[in-house]
C-alpha cells in the first residue's frame, strides 16, 4: 500500500484541526441514525411495491436474490470501513469495486438466463416496462444512498468522489434487491436495462454527490483568511 506523503498528512491534520474531531460515540450514533432512516425508506418502498415469489423458478429467484443481497451486505461493510488506513482505501480500489459490483450483477443476470432458459421465452416487452423498473430502482436506492452518504459526511479529505461512487453502487444494489423481489420479469434485456443499468446510474450520482457531501474541506472563514 502506498504511504501518504507528508504534505497530504499535514493537509489532513490541518483540516481535522479546523473542523474539530467528534467522539467515536457521536460518529456511531449519527451513522446509525441516518443509515436507519435510509433503511426505513427502502423497507417502506419494498412493502409498497410488494413481492412476487411464485411466478419465477425458485432456483432462479434464490440465485438472483442471494447474489444481489450478498453484494449489498458485503458492499455496505466494505464501503463503510477504512481498510486499515486513516485516509481510507486507495482511489483505484474504490472505483474498481464500484464497477465490479455493476459487472457482477450484470454477469449474474445473464447467467440466470443461461441456467434457466425457460425464463427467456417471454417477449422482451415494451420499453415502458423497462423504464418503470429503472425508475423504481433509483427510488428504492435513494434512501440507502442518502443514509450512506450522510453517515460519512465530511469524512473524506482525499477521494470523496471515488468513495461516493462505491456508496452509490452499494445503494443501487440494495435498490435492485427490492426490484428483484417485486418484478416478475426474467428476460435478460429487461434485467440489464431495468435492474442493472440503474446501479451504474446510482454509482454516478453517488460520485457527484460524494464530492459535495463527503469532502472534508476547510471552513469558509479559514479559506477566506
Amino acid at each position: 500500500m502506498t504511504t501518504p506523503s507528508p504534505e497530504l498528512r499535514a493537509r489532513v491534520a490541518e483540516l481535522v484541526r479546523q473542523h474539530g474531531s467528534p467522539t467515536q460515540a457521536q460518529v456511531h450514533r449519527r451513522s446509525l441514525a441516518v443509515i436507519s432512516l435510509g433503511a426505513a425508506w427502502w423497507i417502506a418502498g419494498a412493502l409498497l411495491l410488494g413481492a412476487d415469489l411464485e411466478s419465477r423458478p425458485s432456483g432462479w429467484l434464490l440465485m438472483m436474490l442471494g447474489v444481489w443481497t450478498t453484494t449489498g451486505v458485503l458492499g455496505t461493510y466494505v464501503a463503510l470501513s477504512s481498510g486499515g488506513s486513516s485516509l481510507g482505501r486507495p482511489r483505484p480500489l474504490l472505483m474498481g469495486l464500484s464497477w465490479a459490483i455493476v459487472s457482477l450483477l450484470l454477469a449474474v443476470s445473464i447467467l440466470a438466463g443461461v441456467l434457466w432458459p425457460e425464463t427467456q421465452s417471454a417477449p422482451a416487452g415494451p420499453w415502458l416496462s423497462h423504464a418503470g423498473c429503472f425508475v423504481f430502482t433509483f427510488v428504492l436506492a435513494a434512501g440507502p444512498l442518502a443514509g450512506l452518504l450522510l453517515s460519512q459526511a465530511r469524512s473524506d479529505p482525499v477521494r470523496p468522489t471515488a468513495t461516493g461512487a462505491l456508496l452509490g453502487a452499494v445503494a443501487g444494489a440494495w435498490g435492485g434487491v427490492g426490484m428483484s423481489l417485486h418484478c416478475a420479469r426474467t428476460e435478460m434485456v429487461h434485467l440489464v436495462i431495468g435492474h442493472v443499468l440503474p446501479v451504474a446510474g446510482v454509482a454516478i450520482v453517488g460520485a457527484v454527490l460524494g464530492a459535495a457531501v463527503l469532502a472534508l474541506s476547510a471552513p469558509k472563514k479559514a479559506r477566506n483568511a
